[in-house]
């Protein structure tokens, strides 16, 4: 009667085939991972590009309708915290007689009064929202730091 040899755990790299198989798998399992969290960074960066242009068309859409700035930059600010992004938001107004003269954009100057911004109807309100992305797993250098601008210009309701 043959003698059973004590049995050894991964025993099975050592014979033939199977440990044929366990080094191709070595060798394809760090490959494969980078290509799948490849494609979890280029879909966080497109996540954030999207975040970015909805929140600046929230912001401009808030103040059109003559919410503060206040208001405005709260509820842009509130929804990029969560995903702890870095943002800058710059808003900028031109007013209908600047367009006449061929004048430029200006920055924010219209005094909030009360639960107005100040701004006269008609006039336009361009939002500007600079996110930088943050890398989700830090594998690939080139995606970290990347930076989204997106502008939305809207013209100011009448209230």
């Amino acid at each position: 009667m043959k003698k059973k040899s004590p049995t050894i755990p991964l025993a099975w790299l050592a014979k033939g085939s199977e440990a044929q198989t366990a080094v191709e798998f070595a060798l394809v399992l760090p490959v494969f991972l980078l290509f799948v969290f490849s494609i979890l960074e280029v879909t966080w960066l497109a996540r954030n590009n999207l975040l970015a242009a909805s929140v600046a068309r929230e912001g401009a859409r808030s103040l059109i309708y003559g919410d503060t700035t206040n208001t405005a930059f709260t509820a842009m600010t509130n929804r990029i915290t969560p995903v702890q992004l870095r943002s800058k938001i710059r808003v900028l107004y031109w007013t209908s007689t600047a367009a006449q003269n061929g004048s430029s954009w200006s920055p924010w100057a219209a005094a909030d009064s009360g639960t107005n911004n100040g701004v006269p109807a008609g006039d336009l309100i361009k939002v500007q929202l600079i996110l930088t992305n943050n890398s989700l797993t830090g594998l690939i250098p080139l995606l970290n730091n990347q930076v989204a601008t997106n502008y939305t210009t809207m013209k100011r309701e009448a209230n």
